[in-house]
């Protein structure tokens, strides 16, 4: 199928733009089912791609973040985009939240590494608001992901004391927004946040 595939593009390049009724493109089938390399060749034909919607959804963040997609092929595309295409990801913007606040409060276990690869490729997106006026920090103790919290204030400590527009800080988001609904990772991000600067 991947043979077939490359076959096609070199014949027809323009069919990496064609879409489904549903409004699907070929690299969001690449995404589930095929190999890093071929997505890469997909996205070389139509860089535009990534930012394609699909039922409300861009491409990109479902590339990133849903389950559908394999680590490994996530992961790879996301290095060579840092690599080709930097202005791509550091400018995206769903919701009026960037890639690294989508990062910060995902729930799947390679949240943290997208975390750390965009972080370590654009650091002042560490600080920066969302539209709700957050930092990726106050999401993720909001989300209670703990790895992300640590990567974020060894990265950048002054984050610790970052305000959200409504002058919250991001320990005041743990409690707030983690008691009820997970109170053991309350505890431990609260634990944590105090223990870099009580």
């Amino acid at each position: 199928a991947v043979e077939i595939s490359k076959l096609l593009l070199e014949m027809c390049p323009e069919s990496a733009q064609c879409s489904t009724h549903g409004g699907y493109l070929p690299i969001s089938f690449a995404c589930r089912y095929c190999s890093p390399k071929f997505c890469w060749k997909l996205i070389q034909k139509f860089p535009e791609s990534i930012q394609h919607e699909v039922n409300g959804e861009p491409l990109f963040h479902y590339l990133l973040f849903s389950s559908d997609v394999n680590d490994s092929v996530a992961l790879a595309v996301l290095k060579m985009l840092l690599e080709k295409y930097p202005r791509m990801v550091r400018d995206f913007r769903w919701n009026g939240m960037s890639l690294l606040h989508y990062a910060a409060g995902g729930e799947l276990p390679r949240a943290v590494e997208v975390c750390r690869l965009i972080a370590q490729a654009f650091p002042g997106l560490v600080l920066e608001l969302s539209e709700s006026g957050q930092q990726p920090l106050h999401f993720a103790c909001c989300r209670g992901n703990l790895p992300v919290v640590e990567y974020i204030l060894v990265m950048c400590p002054t984050a610790i004391r970052g305000e959200s527009s409504s002058g919250a800080f991001p320990i005041q988001f743990a409690i707030t927004a983690l008691t009820d609904r997970n109170p053991q990772a309350a505890v431990e991000v609260v634990k944590f946040l105090l223990s870099v600067d009580p």
